[in-house]
């Protein structure tokens, strides 16, 4: 059967790393970097590798610092220009550091300073430095950069890997910016062994297998770990059309595939998040994410972006005028709204039970699964309508589609062409005259719902119609927050009871 969708996939620009403020003493970090892991030996067939030790891309930080320590940044958002610039005003010096660790950790971060807990243990005695700086020289050391690797580990196993096999570092090839305040320790043992301090020691037999498992190193090659946007989007099927500017199309983390009806993740720029993830769709002007957060730049110097365009082979679609009934309602499922941050009540959003179940089953709604500790997502199928007595557009889900081969990590979220075209293709064989009315995807963990940066920016540029819906949802904490539109404006969420 046709798909009723043709498509063509875009690239969205997806940062190294991005800012997510939480309160007056946490923030959240997402880095799109890739860097070493250690498989147990039962987790080896879930991640299908036959190896230990593996590269991985995409990681979310916590940093906690003292009670109150942070500037009052609370309401501001990943992409406001003044974030970065507020933080890097936030002096750290021993013993008040803060405590940075990775959350989810699975598979756990295989680091010579990260100990077996995904906590940050810093190498240096003397530490005097403001809190970008101090977080930009972790992301360095996870990245295996010269300099930031030192003899003074926590975990010496990681760190004797790291010396038989340093032919396979660093472990990324992107470069923050160049004017990043963060100067290599050259008394390190990583900067000796660079130079063949450690030649004598035989190659480590488990060596790091390539990173098949998250889309942010192949998104340096064309995938991009964060978003995959509609054919990655990083890729899509028979029905998608490279864009003439012969780029390889990408993935996609949960924000992209507006408009007509497609969602996909953020592409690298050039580098992705990824991302998730500082996002720019379709531009060259990335001042904004570059402000927030450092662009990926891939050392082989080649041109990354791409077009996406969607097109749909019927008119362009438009809510259908329909009065609001009243709905019986699941009560203990309603979205977690904040009405005191960006909100309208000049839209409402409405999932049939039988579609929050679809997702439930998907996302392990209520558990704790070693499936739902990554980002997961999917496409939402449906109708909208403008109540004409009231004016309040409603978009009301009857089928959700997960997608279920996108690649996943903590942080980010990578869905390519084949994920894409798989799930148009169900969406087809419902033979249901439904719209892609919006997408939804996951924060997993501890990690709050809301639009991050990448997110936005995938909404922009793939569900920016005022008609376009995006929910977040975290499983394990069972909350969901509703948006809608090109500025992704919350508004509230319900679940339809059952008929029955």
């Amino acid at each position: 059967m046709d798909s009723k969708f043709e498509i063509s996939v875009p690239s969205v620009e997806v940062p190294c790393i991005e800012f997510i403020p939480h309160n007056d003493s946490q923030l959240y970090v997402k880095m799109n970097l890739r860097s070493t892991a250690r498989l147990p030996l039962k987790a080896r067939s879930f991640w299908g590798s036959k190896h230990r030790t593996i590269y991985y891309r995409g990681f979310l930080l916590l940093v906690q610092t003292e009670r109150k320590r942070l500037p009052d940044i609370s309401q501001c958002d990943s992409l406001d220009n003044n974030l970065l610039s507020t933080l890097s005003t936030v002096e750290i010096s021993r013993p008040g550091l803060p405590k940075i660790e990775v959350v989810g950790n699975d598979p756990p971060i295989y680091h010579p300073h990260f100990n077996r807990d995904g906590i940050w243990v810093d190498y240096k005695e003397d530490v005097e430095e403001d809190l970008i700086s101090y977080i930009y020289r972790v992301a360095q050391s996870i990245m295996y950069k010269k300099g930031f690797i030192h003899d003074n580990a926590i975990n010496k196993d990681a760190l004797e890997h790291y010396y038989r096999n340093t032919e396979n570092f660093p472990s990324d090839t992107v470069e923050l910016l160049a004017n990043t305040p963060v100067e290599p320790d050259t008394t390190t043992g990583g900067d000796a062994q660079a130079q063949g301090m450690h030649s004598s020691v035989e190659p480590d037999t488990d060596d790091v297998e390539p990173d098949t498992i998250t889309g942010s190193d192949a998104q340096a090659q064309d995938m991009h770990s964060s978003p995959d946007i509609p054919e990655q989007l990083d890729d899509t099927d028979t029905t998608v059309e490279p864009d003439t500017d012969d780029v390889e199309p990408d993935t996609i983390t949960g924000s992209d595939a507006q408009a007509q009806g497609i969602h996909s993740s953020p592409d690298i720029p050039e580098q992705s998040d990824d991302t998730d993830t500082t996002v720019k769709p379709d531009t060259d002007d990335s001042t904004q994410a570059q402000a927030i957060s450092p662009p990926c730049e891939n050392l082989p110097q080649t041109k990354r972006k791409a077009r996406f365009e969607i097109r749909e082979t019927k008119p362009a679609y438009s809510p259908i005028d329909r009065d609001k009934t009243n709905q019986i309602l699941e009560m203990s499922l309603h979205s977690d709204v904040r009405i005191q941050q960006d909100f309208s009540s000049s839209h409402e959003f409405y999932l049939e039970y039988s579609a929050f179940e679809a997702i439930s089953n998907h996302i392990g709604w209520s558990q704790r699964t070693q499936n739902n500790q990554v980002e997961q997502g999917g496409i939402l199928l449906g109708d909208v309508f403008r109540d004409p007595k009231t004016n309040v557009t409603y978009g009301i889900v009857q089928e959700a589609i997960a997608g279920r081969l996108a690649q996943g990590t903590s942080s980010y979220l990578s869905i390519t062409h084949q994920t894409w075209k798989k799930m148009l293709d169900e969406a087809d064989e419902l033979n249901k005259n439904l719209q892609v009315i919006g997408w939804y995807h996951t924060h997993p963990n501890s990690l709050d719902v809301f639009m991050s940066g990448t997110d936005r920016a995938t909404q922009e540029s793939f569900f920016g119609e005022n008609w376009q819906f995006a929910i977040v949802l975290n499983p394990q904490r069972e909350i969901w927050r509703s948006f809608y539109g090109a500025k992704s404006i919350e508004c509230r969420g319900y679940v339809i009871a059952p008929k029955s």
